[in-house]
């Protein structure tokens, strides 16, 4: 039985926007198993202002029984002045080199010493496993995403990394628990002018779970409205598809069940589908997508 680490961005409360009347935010979590390629996703919060803001964004990988390491990080940026396309390519980079460098240093260390080592890792001060990772990231990230971060005010308002073995996360979580950590940010230092920093708190939640077994393969080419465009991608329970095809930004979603899943269009909203043999789509806004069939190469 193939197990997974479900990671989920639950919501985020703002005591303090950094913008005089809104943030426009932006959140991405990631999961990097080994040597593995990370899981990730991003979405589009639009201007969000003080009190508490449902996200619900999640990814889930495959984990080992043994020791091998599972790093998993978040980031949220307030960021209106930049595409939304390249924000998320830049931002997703970022966690891909964060996960790597979180890998390296739990392959190196051991307990306490893994902050350190990945502190050391990402030239900054040591990142804690426990609390937030702002202080120490908020430079790093910067460098890896680069300045559109801070043009007009804009910024890194919470960040956090969470390292565990597979065989760790496996017995913490037996019997249906579930890690939940809630953790205040303060912000990164605003330019002059820009008033005072954002403060969010964020929590997230880490469980894990059997694959669920899809009736139909989700995997491949899908013909919506009779025209081939959306690819998507399966990865344990979490759905990736690529809207390219049709001039859309990529969409992201969850399986439900054996024939229910949900998926978030960034430039849209949030809709369920029922699957059905032998290969239908059927949307709650009553589209229906086709799977293409693959052909002989």
């Amino acid at each position: 039985m193939t197990m997974l680490a479900n990671f989920s961005l639950d919501n985020f409360r703002i005591t303090e926007t950094r913008s005089l009347h809104n943030d426009t935010d932006y959140v991405s979590v990631s999961i990097k198993v080994g040597a593995k390629a990370p899981i990730s996703s991003t979405r589009a919060m639009g201007d969000v202002n003080n009190g508490t803001h449902q996200v619900g964004l999640s990814v889930s990988a495959d984990i080992p029984a043994d020791n091998t390491p599972v790093v998993f990080s978040y980031v949220v940026i307030n960021n209106g002045h930049s595409n939304h396309a390249t924000l998320e390519k830049d931002t997703e980079a970022a966690l891909t080199a964060l996960g790597n460098a979180g890998v390296k240093a739990a392959s190196t260390a051991a307990g306490a010493a893994i902050g350190a080592a990945l502190g050391a890792s990402l030239g900054t001060a040591a990142v804690p496993l426990v609390g937030t990772a702002l202080g120490a990231l908020s430079g790093w990230l910067v460098g890896e995403i680069g300045s559109i971060l801070f043009a007009n005010c804009d910024g890194v308002v919470a960040a956090g990394v969470r390292i565990y073995t597979g065989a760790q996360l496996l017995q913490q979580t037996a019997g249906g628990r579930k890690l939940t950590e809630t953790v205040q940010h303060h912000g990164t230092d605003s330019p002059t002018g820009c008033g005072s920093n954002s403060v969010y708190f964020t929590t997230d939640t880490i469980s894990t779970a059997a694959a669920i077994q899809t009736v139909l393969d989700l995997n491949g080419q899908w013909a919506a409205g009779g025209v081939p465009g959306p690819v998507i991608s399966v990865n344990g329970n979490s759905i990736a598809i690529n809207m390219a095809a049709s001039h859309r930004p990529s969409a992201t979603g969850s399986i439900v069940d054996s024939s229910d899943i949900t998926v978030n269009f960034p430039d849209d909203k949030t809709y369920t589908a029922t699957l059905q043999k032998p290969g239908t789509i059927k949307w709650s806004n009553n589209s229906t997508w086709t799977k293409v069939a693959s052909r002989a190469v």
